[in-house]
């Protein structure tokens, strides 16, 4: 496997394109990004002196239960410390916006109750609970708005409708007509809920079906490349999930050939062609890096496969190989490709052997042995599936997050 190579003629390629006019690209999003980025690099740095919290004692043990409710709901917050920062307020209006509350980034009084409530049902149901997650398209957010739908709590009426996604750009919602098994959602939470009825994660060592093994690591890194894009927003600031999500939408008719060409083409011609687009956009690789791992969380949490494959094989081709193990995860399941271990099996190797030269790992890091289970378990799939048909791309404008 070349990819060395090919990532540094990519990058050539990349760093020596004439810098093209601003006018005509960057949209007034684009700007109030970059003016509000700006703002932020240039304020006072604050003492590093710790204040001691005002918080009241009771009120940060409840914060806590909070912050446990948000992360066990798949709203991560990180670690449930009782303070309840800017990342809590941002995911506290995740939270908002998913139940079709008023989002403040505050929670009022029954938004509160609901939210732990919610969360003592799912605790003291056990696995009922695990059971009735994995059944959900949700999974755990799911869970939510089936109790919502139960106690008549969202909006003062039953709101069981599921979270709306990006549209194609067709007017028809990406998940409308989509068959149960194109969601990659739901598709781990089976995942999980197999993992945690036979005793917790595979590893080399006890690995007895290879599929289930990368199935395991692929929900793995979905859920990391959602954190990851979480933590990325919080760095942008003037701009709302939703106006994320439509700029995060133009990549899919821009780079259409490219992840059509997945199903069909060789791990080098098609990182080579998605090189080529990248170009062809006129975006600074620096910016686009950024703006694919927002795109690449947004893709997996609105359960677009075609957003997520886009950012994953810009970030692939932009000299980040260990990403394109998410292709190797897409055609062995056939998410928004033909499925095809034959060509998967050439990303998973990629990222394998990118790893082992030297590059940063980006999905559980923590992880011994992972790779090695990765190229194991790719190792003892069968070759199958057939080629897909192209889709051509029309005039594009990226999104663009500084």
């Amino acid at each position: 496997m070349k990819f060395s190579l090919l990532a540094v003629a990519v990058a050539f390629v990349i760093s020596a394109a004439p810098a093209p006019s601003s006018a005509g690209f960057l949209t007034d999003l684009d700007r109030a990004i970059k003016k509000n980025t700006k703002k932020k690099t240039t304020r006072r740095k604050s003492s590093t002196r710790k204040k001691k919290s005002s918080v009241p004692s009771a009120q940060r043990q409840e914060n806590k239960q909070v912050q446990t409710a948000l992360n066990f709901f798949d709203f991560p917050v990180g670690t449930a410390d009782g303070s309840l920062g800017r990342k809590s307020q941002q995911t506290i209006s995740n939270y908002q916006a998913y139940m079709g509350f008023n989002i403040s980034g505050d929670l009022d009084a029954l938004e509160k109750r609901f939210l732990l409530g919610s969360y003592e049902r799912a605790v003291s149901e056990g696995i009922s609970t695990t059971q009735l997650a994995a059944q959900l398209p949700d999974g755990n957010r799911g869970l939510l708005k089936h109790y919502a739908g139960e106690t008549q709590v969202a909006n003062g009426s039953a709101n069981t409708q599921p979270a709306i996604k990006p549209s194609n750009g067709s007017g028809v919602e990406v998940f409308m007509g989509q068959p149960e098994a194109s969601s990659i959602a739901n598709y781990c939470n089976k995942v999980s809920l197999k993992t945690s009825t036979s005793g917790g994660f595979v590893n080399i060592d006890t690995m007895t079906d290879p599929k289930h093994a990368l199935d395991e690591q692929f929900c793995l890194a979905r859920i990391f490349a959602i954190a990851k894009s979480e933590e990325l927003v919080l760095q942008v600031q003037g701009v709302t999930t939703a106006q994320m999500e439509a700029q995060c939408q133009r990549l899919v008719p821009a780079f259409s050939e490219q992840i059509s060409a997945v199903s069909i083409s060789s791990f080098d011609d098609v990182v080579r062609a998605t090189g080529q687009q990248i170009v062809k956009s006129g975006a600074q690789p620096k910016q686009m890096a950024f703006s694919g791992s927002i795109c690449l969380g947004i893709g997996y949490r609105t359960d677009n496969t075609e957003l997520a494959l886009a950012s994953a094989l810009i970030l692939t081709s932009l000299g980040q190989q260990p990403y394109s193990e998410l292709m190797g995860h897409h055609l062995a399941n056939g998410f928004g490709t033909t499925q095809r271990y034959d060509l998967a099996t050439q990303w998973y190797d990629n990222a394998v052997e990118a790893v082992k030269l030297g590059q940063p790992a980006v999905f559980a890091q923590g992880q011994a042995g992972r790779m090695d289970l990765i190229a194991a378990a790719s190792k003892g799939m069968a070759t199958s599936g057939s080629a897909g048909a192209d889709a051509p791309s029309s005039a594009f404008a990226l999104p663009s997050f500084d």
